[in-house]
């Protein structure tokens, strides 16, 4: 580990000092990271298939039939999957930059909801835009809506609508049956950028803060009188979250993956830091079955973690892609990747934007070794 990545460590539990700590009251074992563990599994990967996009990846959706690409400015890619291991382009919806229009779509990011054959996205340029996916492989804008201040950076659905991070505005509610002019209800109002939410529960909230460098849980129980659960601050730039069980796996950009206990959500505490190693910063997480969480850096590099044992979390695989990560997705035994259009300095052919790779969990006869 590096000095500075080292000092970042030192501040890091030095917050983690200052909030409830365990359930037993003790923070020994707040006191060093967490070392990788030999699990006696090792994960093995295969490039199966490499593909051009028609510009840079950002964020990827998986459905039955297709893998849709956000392409920030650049629109949306649909790939077909008839074949999963060979994806193909099948459709570009182009956005601003097509015709320089500044006004035009700049997908970030977006869920899919498979029971009414759309995609809700996060659109930078115009705010909240549905596209209408029932052809899966031939996706069209259905509509868009005005977003309040600033735009929307994620989405996530309650069943009665969706909650919206609103960038630097905070959290928001859109109710179903939205229409033009009707409200969007703040729902909290005192975090500076909502970089990421899950559902930790019914009705609990669980999201990360780009700039007050924590996480909170919100209880919105009652959504005319959402209740803060807990603030926790890391002190460090927190980017993208997952929820594995009564855990959440928090993406700190120059750190590694931080992992916060929320058995009780009022009293969060850091049960493991775990280093990526080099100096490469985080890009992004995504989940692989149950218990495995992949982790993409800046250098490269996708790294496998192991959470079935939650007190004892490993790394069990490494993969070299060598262009900077920008996204990942996981469907079986296949991994989809995004890969940045500034690669390393090893970076595999120009153009090839995406991968995809077989995975295969091995058993070793030795896990010491």
């Amino acid at each position: 580990m590096t000095r500075l990545r080292r000092c970042l460590l030192c501040a890091l539990l030095a917050a983690a000092g200052c909030a409830d700590g365990p359930p037993d009251g003790s923070l020994r074992r707040l006191a060093t990271p967490a070392a990788p563990y030999a699990s006696g599994v090792t994960v093995l990967a295969e490039q199966v298939a490499v593909l051009q996009l028609p510009a840079p990846p950002r964020h990827l959706v998986l459905s039955d039939a297709a893998l849709y690409v956000f392409l920030n400015r650049h629109g949306l890619a649909t790939l077909d999957l008839s074949d999963p291991a060979r994806p193909r382009l099948a459709h570009w919806l182009q956005g601003a930059m097509a015709n320089d229009d500044q006004r035009g779509h700049h997908f970030l990011n977006g869920i899919l909801e498979p029971e009414r054959a759309r995609l809700v996205v996060a659109d930078r340029s115009q705010g909240i835009t549905f596209i209408d996916v029932s052809q899966p492989l031939a996706p069209r804008v259905e509509r868009t809506i005005e977003f309040p201040g600033d735009l929307p950076t994620a989405i996530l659905p309650d069943g009665n609508g969706y909650y919206v991070a609103g960038g630097g505005r905070g959290l928001f509610h859109l109710a179903e049956g939205w229409s033009e002019g009707g409200p969007i209800k703040p729902v909290l109002t005192d975090f500076d950028h909502v970089k990421d939410l899950r559902w930790l529960a019914p009705n609990l909230l669980v999201f990360s803060d780009h700039v007050q460098n924590g996480l909170q849980v919100l209880d919105v129980s009652r959504r005319d009188a959402p209740r803060a659960l807990a603030l926790f601050s890391l002190r460090q730039y927190c980017d993208s979250l997952q929820v594995i069980g009564q855990m959440v796996a928090l993406q700190v950009r120059e750190l590694g993956v931080v992992l916060v206990n929320l058995e009780k959500p009022e009293r969060p505490w850091i049960q493991s830091v775990l280093p990526t190693g080099g100096i490469s910063s985080l890009t992004c997480m995504a989940r692989w079955g149950e218990h495995r969480l992949l982790v993409g850096d800046t250098a490269g590099t996708i790294q496998i973690l192991d959470l079935e044992d939650q007190a004892r979390p490993c790394w069990v695989g490494r993969i070299l892609a060598r262009s900077s990560i920008a996204c990942l997705e996981t469907r079986g035994d296949l991994l989809y990747v995004g890969l940045n259009h500034e690669p390393a300095a090893e970076a595999i052919r120009p153009g090839h934007q995406f991968a995809v790779y077989r995975l295969t969990a091995r058993r070793v006869s030795d896990p010491e070794g």
